[in-house]
């Protein structure tokens, strides 16, 4: 039902207030609520299954008052339980018209059900995608109607606020129905593969992790301008060597270019060792495998663009001295958080005589303390406790080092070699491949080096073992 006068307004409110479970989902101006995209509207879904579209910011139409958002606000803070898919998406864009989650409020969110439900990591989780898989195409046909309409008028999803409100209305209303029939349909898989108490803890996460999201990170815009033009230099460095590694002029050859790149490193004799359907992969993990300077430069400028161009540059034109990344529980297939943030390097890049270190531009915010932990070999030791080994589970309570271990048995690598960083971490690659089902192929490509190649059948043998 569309809701169009103050007085439907003020009567919603009181049912609002009424109902156990909310479900809510925002239209929205775009996907970044921290950098100035606004909702548009937001669908509302009652205990009795009813649903309401509420209009706020639609182009070239009548919408409710703006000055209303308290009292919705006011009437959502009471019911026990707030329901979402993608949930901390939906309450990010109301926190920026004013909204406060109620703190012994739960946040429900159908995304993380549906990665407890969903164990292969190219499942989409979409609602649309999930709905259609769960429960026939037809589940989720209006999305397809929506979109259909929308292109009759020459729009596209990014243009929600000039979509007009009888077209956005139905398709919100849908995803809020959407969301709830989502929810009965994977509770009750949950229940069934007795995941209950890990879906329970799920929903206590959410919360935990949306106040976090919501206060934040400093970002030390201080540190940033002090170290931007030295990054900018090693980035013209780097640029040089690798000019005059390949033998041309400056500017000559482009290494951000895969034609370009994957030219030059065939005219200095090397291999791509992975096909793709457009030719040979000249990707990150295929330099690394490539003991030549040519690559070893090309990762290295690919390192300081990325700190430089994605982690400090952006941020900087921003000026916003608070980081508001997005923390999924449901990001990673291997059970682990994922978030943007993640990809901030932790090895500090060398300028001259200057250590940049990109870790650092992250810092608390006054009166609060930022918390670094890394557990030990956590996916070992849940794997040693999961498959029961006594010994195992020893060697673990001794300090034993698995990957150590691994890296020492496949390539001879001793502690003391020069290289066993890195030895160690394609260790690493190889243990977490086994725990969660890593085929003999992709396992030998991940055990062979430069030097030593490992076929397919030599990996299968591994696992064997």
């Amino acid at each position: 039902m569309l809701i169009e006068t103050e007085k439907e307004f003020s009567d919603l409110m009181i049912e609002v207030r009424k109902t156990h479970d909310l479900t809510v989902d925002c239209e929205t101006t775009g996907l970044e609520p921290w950098e100035g995209d606004r909702l548009i509207g937001i669908g509302l879904g009652l205990d009795d299954c009813s649903t309401y579209y509420l209009p706020f910011r639609h182009e070239f139409e009548d919408t409710l008052n703006l000055g209303l958002l308290p009292r919705l606000w006011a009437a959502i803070d009471k019911p026990k339980n707030l329901i979402g898919h993608n949930l901390k998406f939906d309450v990010a864009f109301m926190a920026q018209d004013g909204f406060v989650k109620p703190r012994g409020q739960r946040m429900i969110d159908t995304m993380s059900a549906a990665r407890l439900c969903e164990h292969d990591k190219w499942s989409k989780l979409d609602l649309t995608s999930m709905l259609e898989k769960w429960f026939g195409i037809p589940a989720g046909a209006y999305d397809t109607k929506f979109l259909n309409a929308i292109k009759a008028i020459k729009l596209k999803k990014h243009q929600m606020i000039k979509v007009p409100i009888h077209l956005t209305a139905p398709y919100c209303e849908g995803d809020v129905s959407g969301t709830n029939q989502l929810l009965v349909g994977l509770e009750k898989y949950i229940e069934e593969t007795d995941q209950t108490p890990v879906w329970q803890q799920e929903i206590e996460v959410t919360s935990l992790l949306w106040s976090m999201e919501n206060v934040g990170l400093g970002f030390d815009q201080d540190y940033a301008t002090a170290v931007l033009p030295l990054l900018q230099d090693k980035i013209a460095e780097v640029r040089g060597d690798i000019d005059e590694l390949v033998g041309v002029s400056s500017g000559g050859f482009n290494p951000n270019s895969p034609k370009q790149l994957g030219e030059v490193l065939t005219k200095a004799g090397l291999k791509s060792n992975r096909r793709t359907k457009t030719g040979w992969s000249w990707d990150a993990d295929v330099l690394k495998t490539l003991d030549h300077p040519i690559p070893k430069k090309i990762l290295e400028l690919r390192s300081v663009q990325k700190v430089e161009g994605t982690d400090i540059r952006p941020r900087m034109d921003r000026g916003q001295p608070t980081i508001h990344e997005s923390i999924k529980s449901f990001g990673a297939i291997t059970g682990r958080m994922s978030s943007p943030l993640h990809t901030f390097p932790k090895e500090g890049i060398t300028v001259g005589e200057e250590l940049i270190v990109p870790r650092a531009l992250i810092v608390p915010h006054e009166e609060f303390t930022l918390y670094m932990a890394d557990y030990s070999q956590m996916e070992m030791r849940v794997f040693a406790d999961y498959i029961g080994d006594p010994e195992l589970i020893a060697l673990f309570d001794g300090g034993f080092d698995f990957h150590t271990y691994v890296a020492e048995r496949v390539w001879g690598i001793s502690v003391n070699h020069p290289e066993f960083k890195k030895y160690r971490n394609l260790a690493k690659a190889i243990n977490f491949g086994l725990i969660f089902g890593i085929g003999k192929v992709l396992l030998g490509k991940n055990m062979s080096t430069p030097d030593q190649k490992v076929s397919t059948a030599e990996a299968q043998e591994y696992k064997e073992e």
